[in-house]
């Protein structure tokens, strides 16, 4: 059984070159039939040409900034949204890290809170950082009620079926200081 492909003509690589150019997307093409080829088709060939960004390669942590990461993670995740802890993470460490390994590490060590508790704590901050304490104070004392009428722990938004499961010797007692 032989397989063929269809070749991609000089018009067509113009036509998706300039297409990409003028800000459009791969959907367009296919929902308006403009190319006759697959979605996947039309990904590789942009990749081909060099029209898109290659997506950097995942950088693995070694054993002992794991641990580091975890200890980091498990000392400062009340309070903070994801993006926070990847910038308090970036700031202070070689190693870089980004949002999804955060909420990865989070979920493994069962301390993420929902998605829907992260934009009530921002909105709890920006009120608290414009210094609107009533504001701030009020909004709190809802986002707890909130957390009541759904089950969630008042103070850190988990759900209450689950406990903080965090290895013994992984976090540092108070007197040590990991950092």
């Amino acid at each position: 059984m032989s397989t063929w492909r269809l070749k991609w003509s000089k018009e067509q690589e113009e036509l998706l070159t300039n297409h990409i150019k003028n800000g459009g997307n791969d959907q367009e093409l296919i929902s308006n039939k403009v190319l006759p080829f697959s979605l996947n088709a039309i990904r590789k060939k942009k990749c081909r040409l060099n029209l898109t960004k290659k997506v950097p390669q995942v950088v693995r942590y070694k054993e002992n900034i794991k641990d580091l990461f975890k200890i980091f993670l498990v000392k400062n995740w009340k309070n903070n949204t994801p993006e926070e802890l990847v910038e308090m993470w970036n700031e202070n460490h070689n190693t870089k890290t980004t949002m999804r390994k955060v909420i990865s590490y989070l979920h493994i060590l069962k301390i993420k809170i929902p998605y829907s508790e992260i934009p009530k704590l921002k909105k709890y901050k920006k009120l608290f950082e414009l210094q609107q304490y009533e504001k701030a104070r009020e909004y709190k004392i809802d986002m707890f009620k909130q957390r009541l009428e759904i089950g969630l722990d008042l103070w850190t938004g988990l759900r209450l079926d689950k406990s903080i499961d965090v290895k013994e010797g992984m976090c540092p007692s108070d007197e040590e200081d990991w950092f």
